[in-house]
């Protein structure tokens, strides 16, 4: 599907279609404006780089080591459940207290699992 963006001009309005115009965007803010990769370019490429992969075996592994339904909602599951540890670091490491990390994780938790539970029975 597309939308109108004016002017007769046709855009994406999601999904796949807009992975170029991601990568691109991407790609124009690690370099500076002569072109040259700015000094934390390959800190921020390795990172992105590690975080696909540990998406990509969390999602991976339960369908190794599982069968079927268990192995699905395994799977969603830990995805679920990787911006509440994200969430959890992210405020301890920002100097918050244990209580107020464990409250952000949590609640980023319930919200992921709402996420993951209404695209999977929306079939998205």
């Amino acid at each position: 599907m597309t939308a109108n963006v004016g002017g007769g001009r046709q855009r994406p309005d999601g999904g796949p279609q807009q992975a170029p115009a991601v990568a691109f965007r991407l790609a124009t803010r690690i370099t500076t404006e002569q072109g040259a990769w700015a000094p934390s370019a390959a800190r921020e490429a390795g990172a992105q780089l590690a975080g696909g992969l540990c998406v990509a075996l969390l999602a991976a592994a339960p369908f190794v080591l599982l069968d079927g339904s268990a192995a699905l909602w395994t799977s969603l599951l830990l995805l679920a459940a990787l911006p509440a540890v994200a969430g959890l670091l992210v405020a301890r490491l920002g100097g918050r207290t244990w209580l107020f990390a464990v409250t952000t994780g949590v609640v980023t938790l319930v919200v992921a699992l709402a996420v993951v539970v209404l695209k999977n029975f929306l079939g998205h």
